[in-house]
């Protein structure tokens, strides 16, 4: 079985760090500066939440899973689907309660 690792760290600088690993190998990384007066952090960890839900979902049911390339993983990773119902989840958290 494949295992896929994706994070979103807070780091010492105080940004954050985004990393997908694939089988202990990272497929991507980069550091973001989010606005976290505009909650983009919130939105950050909901989205990579998201998709490492959609790729443990995937493993599930395909233990072979995996991206071939960066490009394989970012296509994923824009998913509609994916981007849909982090969308909704972060909604749902800053909106819901109005």
């Amino acid at each position: 079985m494949n295992k896929i690792e994706i994070t979103y760290k807070r780091n010492s600088a105080n940004k954050f760090d985004f990393t997908a690993k694939q089988n202990g190998h990272v497929i991507f990384a980069k550091t973001y500066s989010p606005k976290e007066e505009e909650n983009q952090h919130i939105m950050g960890n909901i989205f990579v939440e998201t998709m490492q839900r959609w790729a443990d979902r995937e493993l599930s049911e395909n233990p072979d899973f995996k991206w071939n390339s960066f490009e394989e993983f970012k296509e994923w990773a824009g998913s509609p689907k994916i981007r849909k119902e982090a969308s909704d989840k972060y909604d749902e958290l800053t909106f819901g309660n109005e």
